[in-house]
């Protein structure tokens, strides 16, 4: 089976520690072989897997090595790859100018190697760093970018993940009934790919449209389904933004007791992941019993 397949199979399933062991082994075999081609590709799988257990200094040191290796070997798609992913880990730790610089290197590559499809990747994810850096105006232009290159090269995964994170920009933007109908959009095809984690992520923006909206009780049922959905496939961040969505629902219902159990979960969590967010709602708990429902999207990172 090719190294690309067996990563997704693994991450699907929510098994980024087995991806990380397989794709181990690989690195092993290929560097003994001196195939300096396959070395690039695993590492460059390395580093996606890594990113899924918060192992940052080991992902970024394989994706570094296969884009150099890509460069070396003339193969602007995979040094593309390796660029886009060094991106990812980058707005991970809030690094967002050295992110936003990653994914505009990227698409140059992209468009280079003549791959639209990697190329909406990269739009996409520069238009979530854009949203974090509150330029907002641009994001939603990257995104509605991407969503078009998505759907004229056929990848409905592609599409749910830009129009879920069109939603996050039309939320900040206060367009809430627009972004929930972006958000289940999204979850429809998420649901048809069974893709889990995207499924998580497009229920917890319903979520927080709902109570943006003045529905509780609905932000309580969209996030109890985000929260299984994520359990389900690992997705630690979108378990922590579950948990912060339950919070501020219980919250506005004036549910204090679970709603404190909630927030204190998403704390942790996000300190765990070393999330932004941690800093946020550490202030809310410490502000409390004067905290008000502060529901809103978070990075896709």
């Amino acid at each position: 089976m090719h190294l690309a397949s067996i990563l997704t199979r693994y991450l699907a399933a929510g098994q980024p520690a087995d991806a990380v062991a397989v794709h181990g082994h690989a690195l092993d075999a290929v560097r003994a072989a001196g195939d300096l081609a396959g070395e690039a590709t695993t590492r460059t799988a390395l580093g996606v897997a890594l990113v899924r257990l918060s192992r940052f200094d080991a992902t970024t040191e394989h994706l570094s090595c296969a884009a150099s290796l890509f460069a070396d070997l003339g193969d602007p798609a995979g040094e593309a790859r390796a660029v886009t992913n060094l991106g990812v880990v980058a707005a991970r730790l809030s690094r967002l100018p050295s992110a936003v610089a990653s994914f505009e290197y990227a698409i140059r590559l992209w468009r280079q190697a003549g791959d639209r499809v990697g190329e909406a990747r990269a739009l996409n994810m520069l238009g979530l760093a854009e949203d974090r850096m509150g330029r907002y105006g641009p994001a939603a232009e990257h995104q509605q970018r991407s969503l078009d290159l998505y759907r004229e090269t056929g990848v409905l995964l592609g599409e749910a993940s830009a129009l879920t994170d069109l939603g996050i920009v039309e939320h900040r933007l206060g367009r809430i009934e627009s972004a929930a109908e972006y958000h289940r959009r999204a979850l429809a095809l998420f649901l048809d790919g069974h893709d889990r984690t995207g499924e998580a992520w497009a229920r917890n923006g319903l979520g927080e449209a709902a109570l943006s909206l003045g529905d509780p009780a609905g932000a309580l049922t969209h996030h109890e389904a985000a929260l299984a959905a994520a359990t389900i496939a690992a997705a630690r961040d979108q378990q922590a933004r579950a948990h912060h969505g339950l919070g501020d629902a219980h919250e506005a219902l004036y549910d204090l007791a679970p709603a404190g159990s909630h927030h204190e979960r998403a704390l942790a969590i996000y300190a765990e992941l070393g999330m932004p967010e941690a800093d946020d709602l550490r202030a809310r708990l410490a502000a409390r019993p004067a905290a008000r429902p502060a529901a809103g999207p978070t990075q896709r990172f």
